[in-house]
């Protein structure tokens, strides 16, 4: 029995364009310059910052009050966004 050569290469060449996109994206993400430098904080960090629980975050995350961003599934936080957060809930 003699392996479908055709149907391997297509397969093969669509697992390459799909390295190939990853490739462009992470480029794309590691060549973003704003403001110099992101400042990010992470659940812990913020929770320090703010003084409050993750429960807290959560909730904050979930009514829409506190902007976030999801790098590789873990959330953060930018600093503008805290900033942002704070005056609002002074």
């Amino acid at each position: 029995m003699q392996p479908d050569i055709e149907n391997f290469e297509a397969y093969t060449e669509r697992v390459l364009e799909q390295i190939e996109l990853l490739h462009q994206k992470i480029n794309k993400l590691l060549s973003v310059k704003v403001d110099n430098a992101i400042k990010l904080f992470d659940n812990q960090d913020l929770c320090q910052l703010l003084n409050v629980d993750k429960r807290t975050l959560q909730r904050y995350r979930s009514k829409g009050t506190l902007k976030y961003v999801r790098i590789g599934g873990k959330t953060f936080y930018t600093m503008t966004n805290v900033n942002e957060f704070i005056k609002q809930h002074d």
